[in-house]
């Protein structure tokens, strides 16, 4: 409690810091003021207005406003807007001026003689537009097609509407086209070369939504934050990636009808509809999925006594999912709006594995599995905000409630000299309830305060059971002592406050987040409970320079983090596998990462090119230990596993992503990222037969990068050509240090002083898109990695053995699909209207 005392006293006193400052640094420019021809005394107003898209109608964040004088030409005051596109400068000097409203990848926008006076001292301009730079095109008009990048203060948004690679497919399929982003042949995201990130869809954190499930036709945009605001939670070493849906709020009905089918028996189905009446909204989305996918992969570890033991898997996957989402929005008066939000989850997953393992070619056991997994979730949202005379002030609260339950049966028939038939139970539920207060005021002289309060309260629990067939008895009975429950309680109490201006063509913000958190770790088998409280702060900074219409540079800063999950925490000993035992360590910390960036944007009329160099410094690292205990023979050893905070490690990067619009029929866009990881040196100490031994892990490092190129033809009037390639370098993984194997101790941690490398992965996607009844109806084709390239192939390297590894997962698929578009808008032969807010694909 006096955690949670001290988070809002550190609060409170911020506030009143920053308001003292901001109204010093607007009494400073008052007398800056003074000194010229029009003074305070000739008295002071008002300028409001908001800016949006020209080409969407969006609103247009942290654009920059500054009013210079008709007479000299020199600059008096400016602002920026904020997340609705709104601007309030206060403190005006009473004069005739011009007003320069600029935004990165946009053309600067002037607006001539505005006058503030004491007859007008409040003046409100309206909406003022502005225009993507790369719209403009020799030959053609086109209005509405908006550009793929677009660059903000914070965030990168990359607009995905057009993106045929991934029609018919789901999230997962768009995130492979997405810059700095990476996909593994097993479905794992990485952020700039970390899978420590955070997911959001629309802005709120999911438990029941799975990327491979939520269909690619009602995705609008992917915001990638890679060094986020306090605004956000913390979570996620490598950044944010918000993924936000199409909905459509424009008097009357719209809809949408998406059917796919894929080879390998795969089908989907999505019908999206809006309805917008007078003070309500209604909008629904249901879709439905069913699926199957193969996958194999092949393991041989060759020792240093030249003894060979291989291991082969083949695997067979279906799964069915049926999700709804639904909502409605109270337009209560123009300044109060109350929406209601839910979603409902319903998957079906199963799979069937067949396993061998060979010891110098010799069968050394099969094991054949299946496994059937029932999902349920469901989420609640309710939200309220209030807005006020004042353009950008605004009040918002959320309450979030979310549920999801998962129960998982397995049963294995392992054969190694003797039959055995185990089975196994896990019954899994994950509750949570997040309620959340937002304000932002304008504050000073073109300023902006945003602040909030956020608590979350999670709960996990997870019963295991596991049995064995015993043929002399004809029961089932748990002899190895496996079965376990696991319960991990969480809550977390959160405040934050961000400050934001403009001097002239430089936008900066600067904020803090104070955060309590209250663990409760239970192994109730075990009746361990540990309890854990830690309290830390979270600053963040964002500056931007605007040098003129075509060069912009940023630099950033922010503190991140990563909590232990419930799996690395649970002290519960698993030897399911006599040789391989692992655990969890419920004394884990959350390591943390300071993130820096500095990118530079280069706009031209019809291309731009975006440049970051980025850096994290990580700080105790949860790090997996394996060390090695001898058996009475080699294929006996024994691996156990557990987690630490040992070591700390860098990132050093640098990314480019550019756009080009070569002609009227063709564009292309294209990435590289390059990533250098450093490993610190640090030591590990065990204990065995009663002996101390202390494992010395050198430093290391590790170069990678990646490479992604989309190329989009305009074949005719209502037919499209997508091409989309990816390409990703080999990896050197795993490297750790380690004695030996001997008869006095294990061999060491990590694998046993193992280096490992990653093959190259590439891969090819193909979309063709053709219009059809009038533009009201879309036909597409899609073929997944044309030449069945994308595999994972890597080698390790250890003291005394050396491992091969190859998986495969299903990934050449052939999908044909249908949509249409029910009260779409009217559309002009000249004029491409692609508001990417449409339920459009």
């Amino acid at each position: 409690m006096r955690r949670i005392l001290f988070t809002t006293a550190s609060i409170t006193l911020l506030l009143c810091s920053i308001y003292t400052t901001a109204q010093q640094h607007d009494g400073q420019q008052r007398m800056q003021q003074g000194n010229g021809r029009m003074s305070m005394e000739g008295g002071f107003g008002t300028f409001k207005g908001s800016v949006i898209d020209e080409t969407t109608n969006l609103p247009v964040e942290y654009a920059n406003v500054i009013l210079y004088k008709m007479r000299d030409s020199s600059m008096v005051t400016g602002g920026v807007t904020d997340m609705k596109g709104n601007f309030s400068i206060d403190k005006v000097p009473f004069g005739r001026y011009y007003v320069d409203f600029k935004f990165i990848g946009y053309k600067n926008n002037r607006v001539n003689n505005v006058m503030i006076n004491p007859r007008q001292p409040d003046l409100t301009l309206g909406i003022v537009k502005l225009t993507p730079v790369s719209q403009n095109m020799e030959g053609v008009v086109v209005t509405g097609q908006k550009s793929m990048l677009q660059t903000n203060l914070d965030k990168k948004v990359i607009n995905v509407d057009r993106n045929i690679s991934a029609e018919g497919g789901t999230a997962l399929d768009i995130m492979r086209t997405i810059p700095s982003v990476d996909v593994d042949v097993q479905g794992n995201v990485s952020l700039r070369g970390s899978t420590n990130l955070t997911i959001l869809v629309d802005g709120k954190p999911s438990q029941i939504t799975s990327l491979d499930e939520l269909p690619a036709s009602i995705v609008q945009s992917v915001e990638v934050i890679t060094n986020p605001s306090v605004r956000y939670d913390p979570d996620g070493l490598s950044g944010i990636l918000n993924i936000v849906l199409k909905k459509k709020k424009t008097p009357g009905y719209h809809g949408m009808v998406n059917l796919n089918a894929g080879t390998g028996d795969k089908y989907s189905g999505t019908i999206n509809m809006n309805i917008r009446q007078g003070k309500f909204n209604y909008f629904g989305n249901f879709d439905y999925r069913h699926f199957h996918s193969t996958g194999s992969s092949i393991t041989n570890l060759l020792y240093s006594t030249n003894d060979l033991k291989s291991d082969s898997e083949k695997d067979n996957r279906d799964g069915l999912s049926n999700n709804f989402r639904g909502g409605i929005d109270y337009f209560i008066n123009p300044k109060n709006t109350l929406s209601l939000a839910g979603s409902i989850n319903v998957r079906d997953f199963n799979e069937s594995n067949n396993a061998i393992t060979l010891f110098n070619t010799n069968p050394f056991s099969t094991q054949n599995s299946s496994e059937k997994n029932k999902m349920n979730g469901k989420e609640l949202t309710v939200n309220y905000k209030k807005t006020f005379d004042t353009p950008g002030e605004e009040l918002s609260a959320d309450v979030l409630y979310s549920a999801y339950d998962r129960n998982s049966d397995q049963n294995i028939f392992r054969t190694d000299n003797i039959l055995h038939n185990d089975k196994s139970n896990t019954d899994g539920i994950n509750n949570s309830l997040t309620f959340q207060a937002d304000f932002v005021k304008p504050i000073g002289n073109g300023g902006r305060l945003e602040t909030g309060l956020k608590g979350i309260v999670r709960k996990q629990d997870a019963n295991y059971t596991f049995s064995t067939f015993l043929t002399s008895t004809n029961e089932w009975k748990d002899t190895a002592n496996l079965s376990n429950q696991f319960t991990f309680n969480d809550q977390i109490y959160a405040g934050y406050a961000i400050y934001s201006n403009t001097i002239g063509p430089i936008s900066y913000q600067g904020g803090i987040r104070v955060e309590d958190q209250l663990k409760k770790i239970e192994q109730r088998t075990q009746n361990k409970t540990v309890n854990i409280s830690l309290f830390n702060y979270f600053p963040s900074a964002h500056v931007k320079w605007d040098v003129n219409k075509t060069n912009a540079f940023q630099i950033s800063y922010s503190k991140r983090v990563n909590r232990p999950s419930g799996r690395v925490l649970n002290p519960f000993i698993n030897v399911e596998n006599i040789y391989n035992v692992n655990y969890g360590n419920p004394y884990l910390k959350p390591e943390f990462t300071s993130s820096y960036e500095l990118g530079h944007s280069l706009n031209f009329e019809k291309a731009n090119i975006n440049t970051t160099l980025f850096y994290r410094r990580t700080t105790d690292k949860i790090t997996q230990i394996t060390t090695r205990y001898p058996g009475p023979t080699i294929d006996q050893d024994t691996l156990k596993s557990t987690y630490t905070n040992l070591a700390s490690g860098s990132t050093l990067g640098v990314e480019v992503v550019a756009t080009q619009t070569f002609t009227n029929w063709f564009k292309a866009n294209g990435s590289f990222s390059f990533f250098k990881a450093n490993l610190d040196t640090y030591k590990y100490t065990y204990r065995y037969n009663y002996k101390d031994t202390t494992i010395s892990y050198s430093a290391s490092q590790s170069n990678s990068w990646t490479a992604k190129m989309t190329a989009s033809f305009n074949i005719t009037k209502n037919l499209e050509l997508q091409l989309n390639g990816n390409y990703r370098s080999p990896v050197i993984t795993g490297i750790s240090g380690g004695g030996d194997r001997g008869p006095g101790g294990p061999g060491g941690g990590g694998g046993g002083n193992a280096q490992g490398k990653s093959k190259e992965i590439y891969w090819l996607d193909l979309g063709l898109r053709y219009n059809i009844l009038k533009n009201k109806a879309t036909l597409t084709l899609r073929v997944s990695d044309v030449f069945n390239t994308r595999s994972f192939k890597s080698n390790t390297y250890g003291s005394d053995f050396t491992t091969y590894q190859e998986m495969r997962q299903e990934s050449q698929v052939i999908f044909l699909g249908f949509s249409y578009r029910i009260n779409d808008y009217k559309q002009r032969r000249d004029v491409k209207i692609d508001d990417s807010s449409d339920m459009d694909n």
